[in-house]
């Protein structure tokens, strides 16, 4: 399955940073009409899930989107340059660590 989309990297970035400002400007309007404990200070309110269940979701984007563009790259050229494959690797060990190993070491 390849993608057919064609955007610059300059699109794809401006694209981003006005989709975390759009995001920023909700959560700021939504956290201003209501409370949000969370933790110890929940007191029972909202959905409750185990906090390594809750550490994995959290950081599984960051496990999968680097994969997904590696093998989609949405019409971006790729360069080949092997610092690019070290560092990239470098960052997927750090997140599979992170994601998969250290929330199940915590106690």
């Amino acid at each position: 399955m390849a993608f057919d989309y064609h955007f610059s990297e300059q699109e794809i970035h401006t694209a981003v940073c006005y989709g975390m400002i759009a995001c920023g400007v909700a959560s700021l309007i939504t956290l201003l009409m209501t409370v949000a404990p969370y933790g110890r200070y929940s007191q029972g309110k909202g959905i409750l899930i185990n906090a390594r269940l809750g550490w994995v979701i959290m950081e599984i984007p960051n496990l999968i989107i680097p994969i997904v563009f590696y093998f989609y790259p949405c019409g971006l050229k790729v360069s080949r340059n092997p610092v690019h494959y070290l560092l990239l690797g470098m960052y997927m060990l750090h997140y599979v660590h992170r994601t998969l190993i250290f929330p199940f070491k915590l106690r």
